[in-house]
């Protein structure tokens, strides 16, 4: 018995090109060139049940037409958020650089793993130029590093004394970085491991006006930084990097006999997946190392820079508008829940009991087209929002 498959399978075919024409112009038209758009909403927000029946999420036997394909796209990105609107300050990205895009789409279409040279060449050659380039950044003379989900560190002994020190250099919600140098001297002085968790704002290494707020993370053992936040690149788009050149591979390695035989027809030291326990990953160099190389360091310093500037500016226009001031736990939600209904701007709030705050708005400022405007409609428009609060 042969089992012939439905067409649809080939690029070849003349009407799959045609569909990825058709979801390639959705996807411009309907997904990113409105992102920037300040008259458009930044959602349309719908609870759960009546969200689950506008998708039509079943299943079923037989399939569907491309057409009906391509209209659950056009659902998709209605029912969504817009990360790359000017009013998105709710959490810690936005919209994907363009030229990270590139490089996003062109990892999805060559679907290629990252462990070993011999079936990822491009991507593990990347890679391990992109842990050069961010060692460099860092101060690193020789680190190396990984790209991976998320950056957790877990470290335990039997005696429970301390083997790690993790310092923070930008923390999610106060923003605060911790004194690195002052850490440092403490790490060395009882030989523990220094982390430096940059994830939110390790991006200041990039620039010289503002690097001087991670002085001393060159004496740190390990780095964290997420890329995909303040710095541009499609999510996800983490990294973690050591110091010491070949740490990783002596904490992960497991030398799988049917992926890292010594006697390749190359130098296997460009196998990277032991550097890792996932081993077999997905390629999140090329989004990164595409975005670096069409901006270029000054253009990737300059994004974090104008952050810091619209978040100083914003924190001035705040100090001189009568009625913001921390008031009564519920008022936040409420004017939350007014913001997502009407679609005007998305950002988040939270209290912060260690230090006795009630709920206030926690407002992200990273996205490259906010400008000093954009600020002052932030303002206005909770004004608006809480006027009969």
């Amino acid at each position: 018995m042969h089992i012939f498959l439905p067409t649809g399978y080939s690029y070849a075919e003349p009407e799959i090109q045609q569909f990825v024409k058709d979801f390639s112009k959705l996807i411009l038209n309907d997904a990113l060139i409105p992102q920037t758009d300040p008259n458009t909403k930044v959602l349309n927000f719908k609870q759960p049940l009546d969200l689950q029946k506008f998708l039509d999420l079943e299943i079923y036997e037989e399939p569907i037409p491309r057409e009906k394909l391509l209209e659950l796209g056009k659902k998709v990105i209605d029912g969504s958020i817009v990360p790359g609107h000017p009013y998105f300050l709710n959490t810690m990205y936005t919209a994907i650089d363009p030229y990270s895009l590139f490089g996003a789409w062109l990892t999805e279409a060559l679907n290629c793993n990252v462990h070993t040279y011999e079936v990822s060449p491009v991507m593990v050659t990347l890679e391990n130029y992109i842990f050069k380039k961010i060692s460099s950044v860092i101060g690193y003379p020789d680190g190396e590093g990984i790209f991976c989900p998320g950056i957790d560190i877990l470290l335990a002994n039997k005696q429970c004394a301390p083997i790690m020190f993790m310092a923070t250099c930008g923390t999610t919600v106060l923003g605060s970085y911790d004194d690195l140098e002052a850490v440092a001297d403490i790490c060395q002085r009882h030989n523990v491991w220094m982390h430096a968790d940059g994830a939110w704002g390790g991006g200041v290494m990039l620039s010289d006006k503002l690097k001087h707020l991670t002085k001393g993370i060159e004496r740190s053992d390990s780095v964290a930084w997420n890329i995909h936040k303040m710095g541009g690149a499609g999510i996800q788009c983490s990294v973690f990097v050591v110091k010491e050149k070949g740490f990783l591979e002596k904490c992960n390695a497991y030398r799988a006999e049917y992926l890292f035989q010594p006697d390749k027809i190359y130098d296997t030291s460009f196998d990277i997946g032991d550097r890792t326990i996932q081993c077999g990953r997905k390629n999140d160099v090329l989004k990164l190392w595409l975005m670096w190389k069409g901006r270029g360091d000054k253009a990737m310093a300059a994004r974090v820079e104008k952050a810091f500037e619209n978040a100083a500016y914003l924190t001035e226009k705040l100090k001189l508008t009568e009625g913001f001031r921390l008031v009564l736990p519920e008022v936040a939600p409420t004017i939350k829940a007014r913001m997502m209904l009407k679609g005007s701007i998305m950002i988040s709030y939270q209290p912060l009991s260690t230090k006795g705050l009630v709920n206030f708005f926690r407002v992200i400022v990273g996205n490259p087209v906010c400008e000093k405007s954009d600020m002052d409609f932030i303002v206005d428009e909770i004004i608006r929002l809480a006027e009969d609060v």
